[in-house]
């Protein structure tokens, strides 16, 4: 581009731009309304010469009323007067600042733009003809019919004065918009080079045009210096920085090492796709760079793999600020990246179904489209550009859930994450674990699937993870399935503790916690139901076995209550809090006989606020409020199944069997 030459030509357009004024059409309408009130009582006062009617007083003043009346043809008079300020008007009365008049010379042309009921309308006017204050005078004595008498012409530009108003004003604001219409429709004016034209001969001296040549040559190239690889990754090391600031108030995301390796490679992932979009492509359209944008992508993949989605919104917030700091502060960047990455947080809030990611992508590409749109407006590109864009940013969003939905089944191998599919998949009855727990341990097997039906509901309504809750439900007493007849619930004929310490008993019941650890990492299930098995019980007290040890008179001295309770730790999230409960309140309900509603609330509530009490959920961040809705839905589940039946007369039955 030959910038002197640009420059030159815009000059000499910038040159022609003629101010911008504007003329009032309701100001113009205003004057001859008056101008008609004004005139309709006086016509039968000048015929009748009786009283000056009140409503002229408010018109005109008295002497000029006097005046008119004393003229030999006044109606002569009021029609002329009428005829010069429509001429005014509409040729327009400018007003001019003191500051504006040394602006423009007398031979200079301005435009008037009309606003009203011809809005748009433009003329063209040499600034000598505009009519103004200091020379509205000397233009209404030139207009006046000479066969007047002095007093009639007089009385004629007396009135003319007193109407008319100024209704031009001059608009900087449409001044300054057309002056960079101009600059924009000003094509620049380029000096064209072709493959093997010699642009600098050996041993020439080198002049200014040449070494626009060179520079002009390099910036086509693209300059590749040390710093074009550094000054990026230096950004990426300030938005590690801030991100780790961030995550230490989210510490959920930094508890699996893998969380932090995937979000390191995904933001390398983001640099080095703006280096390539932004340094080493021609493309020189901001929507069209934009629609290819991958956050939406990014954060939409993570969304699946991560199980808290609302920490994803500290990543779209570095995944932002890297791309405004990469776009060197542009803030479109800005905006498109933190709309896009936070759109594909929220665009898939339940998936279960892999066709659900589908459908979130094409959320996200009405999004994208609907951005570009907006951007679109605001600036001046063809309309076949336009549809390419608009396209593209519709497609990125299907195109990228198809990309996720290819990729997903790696990272769920890699991160062994609780994606939405992945907990689909563990909650089916038909897996060989659920089999063999059904098949050597079948009162775990009903009692884990109550707890799972609790469980769901609950975390359902207080905003936790429902489908993880279940899952964990199903998987929490897996550890017990190698010594089924220790637990009550499998136990057929006889309690096997009866014959042993109870010591001894509790150490068997706390060691279904650490067995179904370890099974469940041999079957390499997602840590967070590893982390419900771990804590379901907490570090609560056995307490049947440590009331019976303390019976014992002769040890009770010895007895160490930690003996007697679980190894926890303690829940540490919402979903195995309610996992706890609901194992609890399943297993302490089987006590009851016929059980009412009121009772199995109250009952319910009790063994809820008992944990309370210990600090078992301290840690699990539930409120007494989410406790009450916990209550309130085991107490629903539960009143299903206890629900009261008929009882048939034995005759009856008997005959049925038969």
């Amino acid at each position: 581009i030959d910038m002197e030459a640009t420059e030159k030509k815009r000059n000499l357009r910038h040159s022609t731009l003629n101010p911008q004024f504007v003329m009032q059409e309701n100001i113009t309408q205003q004057v001859l309304n008056r101008l008609d009130d004004f005139q309709e009582p006086i016509k039968p006062y000048l015929e009748n010469r009786g009283p000056v009617p009140t409503e002229l007083l408010d018109l005109i003043p008295l002497s000029m009323i006097e005046s008119l009346a004393s003229q030999p043809s006044p109606e002569y008079i009021l029609s002329t007067t009428r005829e010069m300020v429509v001429t005014i008007m509409y040729r327009g009365y400018f007003k001019i600042l003191d500051n504006q008049k040394d602006l423009w010379e007398d031979d200079d042309l301005i435009e008037v733009i009309t606003t009203g009921e011809v809005q748009g309308f433009k003329t063209t006017m040499i600034r000598g003809y505009m009519l103004t204050k200091d020379n509205i005078d000397q233009y209404i004595s030139s207009q006046l019919p000479q066969d007047l008498s002095p007093p009639s012409r007089a009385l004629i530009r007396q009135l003319v004065l007193y109407f008319i108003e100024e209704n031009c004003y001059y608009n900087q604001l449409l001044t300054n918009q057309r002056q960079q219409e101009i600059f924009r429709l000003v094509d620049p004016v380029e000096i064209q080079f072709s493959k093997g034209d010699i642009l600098i001969y050996q041993g020439a001296v080198l002049t200014s045009r040449d070494i626009e040549k060179l520079d002009s040559l390099i910036e086509q190239l693209g300059p590749v210096s040390l710093g074009t690889f550094l000054y990026p990754f230096f950004y990426l090391g300030l938005i590690v920085f801030l991100g780790a600031c961030f995550m230490l108030a989210f510490k959920r995301v930094i508890q699996k090492p893998q969380n932090i390796i995937l979000a390191f490679y995904l933001l390398l992932f983001f640099i080095i796709f703006l280096i390539f979009i932004l340094q080493w492509t021609s493309l020189d359209r901001t929507t069209l760079i934009l629609a290819l944008f991958p956050a939406g992508l990014i954060t939409l993949l993570l969304s699946q793999i991560l199980i808290y989605r609302e920490d994803l919104l500290v990543f779209s917030i570095l995944l932002s600020l890297l791309s405004f700091f990469l776009s060197h502060g542009q803030s479109e960047y800005f905006i498109f990246t933190l709309v896009s990455a936070m759109a594909g947080v929220f665009v898939l809030p339940k998936g279960e179904r892999r066709i659900d990611l589908f459908k979130a992508g094409a959320r996200l590409g009405l999004i994208h489209f609907l951005m570009i749109l907006f951007m679109l407006i605001q600036q001046k590109i063809p309309l076949g550009k336009a549809i390419i864009d608009l396209g593209l940013a519709l497609v990125s969003g299907p195109l990228a859930s198809l990309v996720i939905m290819g990729m997903l089944p790696l990272f769920e191998q890699f991160m062994n994450s609780c994606t939405p599919y992945r907990l689909s998949e563990l909650s089916n009855l038909n897996d060989p674990i659920m089999k063999r727990m059904f098949i050597r341990a079948p009162g775990t097997y009903v009692h884990s699937i109550n707890v799972a039906y609790m469980a769901e509901p609950a975390c359902e309504n207080i905003g936790a993870n429902a489908m993880l809750a279940r899952v964990g439900g199903y998987y929490h007493d897996i550890g017990k399935i190698d010594q089924a007849e220790y637990y009550i619930e499998n136990q057929k004929e006889g309690n096997k503790h009866d014959e042993l310490k109870a010591s001894l008993s509790a150490a068997i019941i706390k060691s279904h916690v650490k067995a179904g650890v370890e099974r469940a990492r041999e079957l390499k299930l997602p840590k967070e139901i590893i982390d419900i098995i771990a804590q379901h019980h907490g570090t609560s007290l056995i307490r049947y076995f440590y009331d019976r040890a303390m019976k014992d008179e002769r040890h009770k001295s010895t007895i160490n209550r930690e003996d007697f309770c679980h190894p926890g730790p303690r829940p540490q999230t919402k979903e195995a809090a309610v996992v706890m409960l609901a194992d609890t309140v399943e297993a302490a309900t089987r006590t009851l006989r016929k059980p009412t509603r009121a009772k199995l609330e109250k009952f319910i509530w009790e063994l809820i606020i008992d944990r309370f009490q210990n600090g078992e959920l301290n840690d699990s961040s539930l409120t007494l409020k989410e406790l009450e809705i916990i209550k309130d839905n085991f107490v629903h589940v539960l009143t299903g199944h206890f629900h009261s039946r008929i009882d048939y007369p034995a005759a009856e039955i008997k005959k049925n069997e038969k």
